[in-house]
């Protein structure tokens, strides 16, 4: 049976599931408790069965075939008027294609599913407004979880979401306010679950995460489209955005922002990166097949950081397509380490980004790699575009230092706008079109004749000018 836990985040709701109010498509209000025959009402006239019949679920719920709330009798039967109040009745009822929905509420035990299901006929379960939980752990095959709030942990507890299994989905989730990760893809601590692999983690908002927003640990995996912000260590010794291990993983559209090292707890000194792996003994898988792509980083610490890689060396890797602002340290950092190997990683491409920075940085810092092309990526700010240190082979080209002019709008508080290419910049049609990606962070296919000329040449950095129609 595979598995789909699916609720839409948002206030905590104390009324019962008999009486919840939902707000359908055409904004009326539809109330689920029969109303009292009033004066002249024939109802109270018509004889009734022994077995009223079913009160019809609002259209949101139409796609329902069982329920679960917290308010719930004991007894429920998981229809809508009668829901079970334990979750783990409701999905042990569930067919493959089937959906549970799980409605308002605030919900303490964890939520744990080991019931493995099939690809093909996932089962869904769904919640709606004011569906709140303290965590949800995955340890099985063929799961989706999308649309909770999660939220409370501490430290202790575990993960907000644990992904322990293959082909694990985890998607429009509200992640907030809790100590250790916000989302986990990884083996469970116990050590007995499998490895997390061809799952994905998408769309969710994770903010107020004392220790990392997500941890990936496994095979395959892909994390879209979500965006982090507000990531320290309080009681935690680091803070990331991602940190992650392991092979063939793709990082893409993430949003990562406002994350400072001051945000720490005094005495701490956090490394508050977007992007960071490391393996300083030898102890972690091997590093391979990585695409960091189409993100948007700020942070006053690095956007990707490769660090001290022993054992196997990590490689190809790519990292193009994105936007990273970074004050007063390298932007993507590969730092090897004079105790390891000679080549700590190898095959890396760093094409068609943009390094910014507000303090005097490094774009690129470089130890202990080789075969690392560094290609079409623009620079600006205060900073040396790259440095190069021990035993660095690095080949570098077509790349552009560029200022605020060449761009629409470096006021917009959204960085996914702001480095939009202006009319005349110097990284339009400039770009060497064998390196340059088939699109461009906001997915416009390359390459567009942007200077008008006859000829369509791709643009240097992550975005591709599309000049305004006559």
């Amino acid at each position: 049976v595979a598995v789909v836990i699916a609720s839409m985040a948002g206030g905590d709701d104390d009324e019962t599931a008999a009486s919840i109010s939902v707000e359908t498509d055409d904004e009326s209000s539809v109330s689920t408790v029969e109303p009292e025959p009033t004066a002249g009402d024939d109802s109270r006239d018509v004889p009734t069965a022994d077995v009223p019949a079913a009160t019809p679920a609002p259209a949101a719920f139409t796609d329902c075939d069982a329920f679960v709330s917290i308010d719930a009798a004991p007894d429920g039967d998981g229809s809508f008027e009668r829901p079970f109040v334990d979750f783990d009745d409701g999905v042990d009822v569930l067919e493959p294609g089937k959906m549970l929905c799980v409605l308002p509420g605030r919900y303490i035990d964890p939520f744990v599913i080991t019931d493995a299901g099939t690809e093909e006929k996932p089962i869904t379960i769904r919640g709606f407004n004011g569906t709140s939980v303290l965590s949800i752990k995955i340890l099985a095959r063929d799961v989706v979880v999308e649309d909770f709030e999660v939220t409370g942990l501490t430290r202790k507890e575990g993960p907000g979401i644990l992904l322990a299994g293959e082909r694990i989905t985890v998607r429009n989730n509200l992640v907030h306010e809790m100590a250790g990760v916000g989302i986990a893809c990884q083996r469970a601590l116990a050590g007995k679950s499998p490895r997390c692999v061809d799952s994905e983690i998408s769309g969710n908002r994770i903010w107020d995460i004392d220790g990392y927003g997500i941890f990936v640990w496994g095979d395959g995996n892909r994390v879209h489209d979500n965006q982090i912000w507000k990531i320290y260590a309080g009681i935690h010794e680091d803070a990331d955005a991602i940190r992650f291990f392991g092979s063939n993983h793709d990082f893409r559209y993430n949003y990562i922002h406002d994350i400072f090292e001051d945000d720490a707890t005094p005495g701490r000194t956090p490394k508050s990166d977007c992007f960071q792996t490391y393996d300083t003994e030898g102890k972690h898988p091997p590093l391979e097949n990585i695409v960091i792509a189409q993100n948007v980083c700020s942070t006053d610490r690095h956007g990707v950081i490769l660090n001290r890689l022993h054992g196997a060396p990590a490689q190809n890797i790519v990292i193009e397509n994105n936007v990273f602002h970074s004050d007063g340290v390298a932007a993507v950092l590969l730092f090897g380490d004079e105790t390891g190997p000679e080549v700590q990683y190898r095959g890396l491409q760093i094409g068609n980004n943009l390094f910014t920075g507000d303090v005097a940085f490094d774009g690129i810092q470089a130890s202990f790699g080789t075969d690392v092309d560094i290609v079409n990526n623009l620079f600006m700010g205060q900073f040396d575009q790259f440095t190069v240190e021990a035993a660095a082979d690095v080949a570098e080209s077509n790349n552009l230092i560029v200022t605020e002019d060449d761009f629409v709008d470096v006021t917009n508080p959204d960085f996914r706008e702001r480095y939009r290419l202006a009319p005349g910049s110097v990284a339009i049609d400039a770009a060497a079109d064998e390196f340059a990606p088939a699109v461009d962070l906001m997915d416009v296919a390359r390459p567009v004749d942007g200077s008008g000329d006859g000829n369509a040449v791709a643009d240097v950095g992550p975005y591709e000018y599309v000049p305004a129609s006559p």
